[in-house]
């Protein structure tokens, strides 16, 4: 029974609901349609005409028209000097349903490959002293030793002989200091102009010479010339490269560790001979009658690479692989 008293209940209720919005909706109706005339009352007279409030009121029995402001013309309005407009509203931000995620993608991809290919065709001389392998301007820091020789610091001098041109030293070679010496006349093998061409490399023979069998004098200057070595090889200039290469060899031949301890900044230069070991000459069937010249630019390379394998230690081949991949190992022969 008490089932059947909550439906009869429930059914009442709908009902009662269903009375009062058909109430609120007549009622609505009525409101709008009241609305619709009042409008209708206030934008036309009986005649059917627009209501202009100047025409109906009078003052002192003039229509108010006869008072009416003048109005501004078109030549008037552009006369008037132009106001900033200080309070113009920005345009609002696109939103991410209005921006086209594959057409940006597309765009950018178009960007990439072109510059890729700009830049894969562009043919960079690596004998350009002004350019490096991407083709920009290198800064390379000029060296400081045209400077020294003009002030008298250099403790040594040009002799002429019969045989040839020497140096004179003010003293003994093992008395100077080779930790300022040493890395001074390294950096200036970047000179091309004579006489520092001349005092830069025969000062560098004539330093390692003495100390042959005296690794203890060099060892400590190697961190000091792993730059000047480094700012050569960027020159690119082949009247700079083989005097250099000259001398690293004769560095690693002075004593048991220069080697070891010249490979370990290896990473610092040995990236830049990569450049230069195709550099080789290729006279086909022709002989080459100037080998002893020494000026095969590719053969001077292999030939240092050799000599730091030699003596730099167990770990040379891989380090030097590294940087280098095409290099083959000397041991195996």
């Amino acid at each position: 029974m008490s089932t059947l008293k909550d439906a009869a209940q429930l059914s009442a209720e709908k009902k009662a609901i269903r009375d009062k919005l058909a109430e609120v909706e007549s009622r609505q109706k009525q409101l709008s349609a009241i609305l619709k005339k009042k409008e209708i009352e206030k934008k036309k007279t009986g005649d059917g005409k627009s209501i202009d409030p100047y025409q109906t009121v009078s003052v002192e029995g003039k229509p108010l028209s006869e008072f009416r402001p003048p109005r501004v013309t078109k030549t008037a309005a552009l006369s008037l000097p132009p106001v900033a407009n200080e309070y113009r509203k920005p345009k609002p931000f696109r939103e991410s349903s209005d921006i086209n995620v594959a057409k940006l993608r597309v765009q950018t991809f178009k960007r990439q490959y072109e510059h890729a290919a700009s830049a894969t065709m562009k043919s960079v001389d690596i004998f350009d002293n002004n350019r490096s392998r991407n083709g920009n301007v290198d800064r390379i820091p000029g060296s400081l030793f045209p400077n020294r020789y003009k002030r008298g610091e250099l403790p040594c001098s040009i002799e002429h002989g019969t045989n040839g041109h020497y140096l004179s030293w003010v003293c003994a070679l093992e008395k100077l200091d080779y930790e300022y010496y040493l890395p001074l006349f390294f950096d200036g093998l970047q000179c091309k102009e004579d006489p520092l061409a001349f005092l830069a490399c025969q000062g560098v023979k004539d330093l390692l010479e003495a100390a042959r069998g005296y690794p203890e004098r060099v060892i400590p200057c190697v961190p000091s010339i792993v730059t000047p070595i480094r700012n050569g090889l960027l020159k690119r200039d082949p009247v700079i490269l083989l005097p250099l290469l000259q001398c690293m060899r004769q560095l690693v031949r002075v004593g048991e560790g220069v080697g070891e301890k010249l490979i370990t900044s290896g990473v610092q230069f040995l990236s830049l001979l990569n450049v230069y070991i195709e550099k080789s000459k290729n006279t086909g069937d022709a002989i080459d009658y100037g080998q002893h010249k020494n000026d095969d630019l590719g053969a001077e390379v292999t030939r240092t690479l050799e000599e730091l394998e030699r003596f730099g230690g167990n770990h040379a081949f891989r380090r030097i692989k590294y940087s280098i991949p095409t290099y083959q190992s000397c041991k195996n022969f």
